[in-house]
């Protein structure tokens, strides 16, 4: 069974991200954090792996969990950019 030290990560500070969770049987499902901010029960990454349920088999047993930006690439690149330009 997947566990998170002390909860993960706040959902308000990933809001344009994406979720891949990873169940057990093979199957992974996308879930995008702006469509689970607002929900009082779902705080933190931990929340929303303990309430999750695999489509396909029925089971609560994610065994992993990736967080994507959905951004573009040209954005993400801007960032990096500006990063490595106030390094040097």
């Amino acid at each position: 069974m997947f566990s998170l030290d002390r909860g993960g990560t706040r959902l308000a500070t990933i809001a344009h991200h994406t979720l891949w969770l990873d169940c057990t049987c093979g199957r992974s499902a996308p879930l995008a954090v702006r469509d689970l901010l607002g929900r009082a029960e779902l705080v933190t990454v931990a929340d929303v792996v303990a309430r999750a349920r695999c489509a396909a088999c029925w089971a609560r047993r994610v065994k992993a969990v990736t967080i994507s930006f959905e951004g573009g690439s040209a954005e993400a690149m801007r960032g990096a950019l500006a990063t490595r330009a106030g390094e040097g």
